[in-house]
């Protein structure tokens, strides 16, 4: 009984799920959460036994395609992911990364750059001699 009301609990914030073997993501997941208190990251490659993992799985999102934010009700994939992260991030006039996110602010934007985000990530992968994330299906009723 304890085990289900802590893993509704994991799903109540929004939550940024990304491989944290790849030290990109890792640094881009921190960066996120450093100036969004309500975003939680939660690591698919340490942290495979949490719901939302399950969850990702069950609804065949590839966590090799892209990252994925679940904000309590929709999870938003990949270019997704990423238009949602700009669009509910505090923004600060004054530094250089607002104004690099303004394309980002189009969702035509985010689906033209972010395959370069997931080539990066798998040159830094292949460069660590990493394997990409095994998602695991799982059999749907």
């Amino acid at each position: 009984m304890m085990r289900d009301a802590n893993h509704t609990k994991q799903k109540d914030m929004t939550s940024l799920v990304y491989d944290g073997g790849c030290p990109l993501c890792k640094k881009a997941a921190s960066y996120i959460c450093s100036t969004n208190a309500y975003i939680n990251a939660v690591d698919a490659r340490h942290d495979i036994e949490h719901i939302l993992i399950k969850d990702i799985a069950a609804k065949r999102l590839n966590l090799n395609k892209g990252m994925v934010i679940f904000d309590g009700n929709t999870y938003h994939h990949g270019a997704a992911a990423v238009h949602y992260i700009i669009l509910n991030m505090p923004h600060d006039k004054k530094r250089a990364l607002y104004w690099m996110s303004l394309p980002l602010r189009f969702l035509i934007c985010c689906h033209l750059i972010y395959p370069f985000f997931r080539f990066m990530r798998f040159c830094v992968l292949k460069w660590k001699g990493l394997p990409p994330l095994k998602m695991t299906k799982s059999r749907r009723p």
